[in-house]
């Protein structure tokens, strides 16, 4: 990789002390991307550019999630999925699920839950503030999801995750980078209630008045609380 990059999505594989693990990265180059990669074990990133991607929006690209040697992306502003192989080094868009309109201007996210690919979606004008979509692959369909059962989702414009939630407080909710204002307390969405709500706080919206605005920077972390061997941290040692 010759050029000063700027990444505006990057995620891994799996965790980097992992023998498969892959670092995949995203730039927009203004008429397509460029994608970037780099396995453990090696020096060098490989790069390639796409100028026809099938996607007319790049800047709204998802970070992606990896599956099976594939990397997934999403436009969210209408729902395109597109499709990056690390084996091959191809790039298409998938024609079914079907593209959704979602319109309007606010964000979406992809995040993986219980084996899981959804879409979460936030609304401007529907009746419910947030909706989420599973991408079937088996019927290569989308699906509404109504529940997140035992399940909790973290947000935000750097990474997105799920658990089984602790407590049953925390299940079928969605977590978000903001606060309410004059300490109200961290912001979730609850699709039992279809309303934003923060923990230990009486609030109850449907829109996000009232709460300070995204933390861009904030980024979710799952702790690891396994020590990880000098061998383990060594990226350039051969995988084992």
């Amino acid at each position: 990789m010759d050029r000063d990059s700027c990444y505006s999505v990057v995620s891994f594989s799996s965790l980097p002390t992992s023998s498969d693990c892959i670092v995949f990265a995203m730039d927009d180059t203004g008429v397509g991307f460029y994608i970037d990669f780099i396995r453990r074990g090696e020096v060098h990133w490989r790069s390639h550019i796409f100028h026809h991607t099938g996607i007319t929006r790049h800047h709204s690209l998802t970070p992606q999630f990896f599956m099976t040697g594939i990397f997934f992306c999403v436009d969210l502003y209408c729902g395109t999925v597109g499709v990056f192989s690390a084996k091959d080094n191809s790039w298409k868009v998938l024609e079914k699920p079907h593209e959704l309109d979602f319109g309007g201007i606010t964000p979406g996210f992809l995040v993986e839950c219980g084996g899981d690919l959804l879409i979460v979606k936030l609304e401007e004008f529907h009746w419910k503030p947030i909706r989420i979509f599973r991408l079937n692959f088996s019927e290569m369909k989308r699906e509404e999801v109504k529940s997140l059962g035992e399940h909790v989702l973290f947000i935000s414009h750097t990474s997105c995750a799920s658990a089984v939630a602790p407590d049953s407080y925390m299940n079928n909710k969605i977590y978000f980078p903001r606060l309410y204002l004059n300490e109200g307390g961290i912001v979730f969405y609850s699709l039992e209630t279809h309303s934003y709500r923060s923990r230990g706080g009486e609030h109850a919206a449907n829109n996000l008045s009232g709460t300070e605005g995204w933390f861009r920077n904030c980024t979710w972390i799952q702790p690891n609380m396994a020590m990880s061997t000098a061998e383990e941290l060594d990226w350039l040692k051969p995988p084992f």
